[in-house]
Formats: structure tokens, C-alpha cells, sequence
């Protein structure tokens, strides 16, 4: 980080996000370090939805505690079906839990490779929109893995649904991750996962 400034707005944006909901988009190379960081932002708390999109190189990853899951067919299912599957399966925990306090709820959606593979950006945009606003409507934390290279052409556009997008690497030391939160223009540099 720049300075004590930019360290301090960055700890406190961060805070926000972990207790009033958001949603974060993770890139990078190595499938490893998305299994690896998962669980994290999973964490153990209520209630938890994972959304899997069939990508091979991504290992299947059961959280601890309850948890709900939505498979995405095998490429001819349409986004509109997956997003009703989605917003139904929030809309069903919610109910179950008789609501949620701020940061409860928790998605995940394993890879947006397999989306973006078989259907046009704008249509990903729309569904990525979609389930944001229903994961932003409860108060919750959603995390989207995208793997490969942050510059990639799609992440680009993409970013602008997100509330921070997270760089992650396997470096020297291990597990590396890089936040940028994109309200501000704060960055909190490579650090190590903990």
C-alpha cells in the first residue's frame, strides 16, 4: 500500500464489505490458489451457497456447515434458467433462516470460465447483475472465481459488478492475494494469505 493513509481506508473498506455484504471477483492462474483462498471467504458462518459451473480445472470444494448447490447444466442451459435457479435457492435460505443479518449469507460460484465459454459477455453481465443485486438484497458476501490472468479481455468488464476484485498468486512465500476495492482507488499490494 502507498502509505498509512491508503492501509487504513483499505482496512476499513474491508471491514464494510465483510459485515455488510458485496460481491468480489478472484482471478488468477493457478487453480490451487483459488481452492485455497475459497474456504476463507466461505468461512463457517449460517448459511452458504455454492454455484457449480462445471469447470474442470476447478476442484469441487464442500464448505463446512449447511450448504446448498446449484449445478449449471453442460453448456446448452440458458443463463436465465441459472439465475432463476440461483435467485430461487437464495430466496429459499432466506426464508429457511427467517432472514439473514448482515454478512450471514455467503455464495460462491466456482468458475465463470464455463459461462463465459458458452454464452456471449453481455449475457453473463446480465446474470452476474442479477445474482449481485439478490446476494446485495440480503446483506450477504458472494465471491466469483474467474481463472486466468487479471488482464484477460473479460475481467475488464466485468469489474464493474464487483465491489473489490482480488488478485491471487502462488509466489515466493505462498499464497499470495492482491485486493482492489472499486469505490476507492485503493490496493492493498501483494500480501500473503494467511
Amino acid at each position: 500500500m502507498g502509505d498509512d493513509s491508503d492501509g487504513h481506508a483499505f482496512a476499513e473498506m474491508l471491514a464494510e464489505l465483510r459485515a455488510d455484504g458485496g460481491d468480489i471477483l478472484l482471478v488468477g492462474r493457478e487453480p490451487a490458489a483459488h481452492a485455497s483462498v475459497c474456504p476463507r471467504l466461505l468461512g463457517d458462518r449460517g448459511r452458504t451457497l455454492v454455484v457449480r459451473t462445471g469447470d474442470p480445472t476447478i476442484r469441487p470444494f464442500d464448505p463446512p456447515g449447511e450448504f446448498d448447490v446449484v449445478e449449471y447444466g453442460d453448456g446448452r442451459e440458458s443463463l436465465g434458467s441459472l439465475g432463476t435457479d440461483v435467485v430461487g435457492a437464495v430466496d429459499d435460505l432466506e426464508a429457511a433462516a427467517g432472514g439473514f443479518d448482515p454478512g450471514e449469507f455467503r455464495l460462491c460460484v466456482d468458475s465463470l470460465g464455463p459461462l463465459l465459454e458458452s454464452h456471449p459477455l453481455e449475457n453473463v453481465f446480465r446474470l452476474l447483475h442479477l445474482v449481485g443485486a439478490r446476494v446485495g438484497a440480503v446483506g450477504g458476501v458472494g465471491h466469483y472465481h474467474l481463472p486466468g490472468e487479471h488482464a484477460h479481455g473479460t475481467v475488464g468488464p466485468l469489474e464493474a459488478l464487483f465491489d473489490a476484485v482480488v488478485e491471487l498468486r502462488i509466489g515466493e512465500e505462498g499464497l499470495e492475494q492482491r485486493w482492489e476495492l472499486r469505490d476507492s482507488d485503493v490496493e492493498s499490494g501483494w500480501v500473503s494469505v494467511d
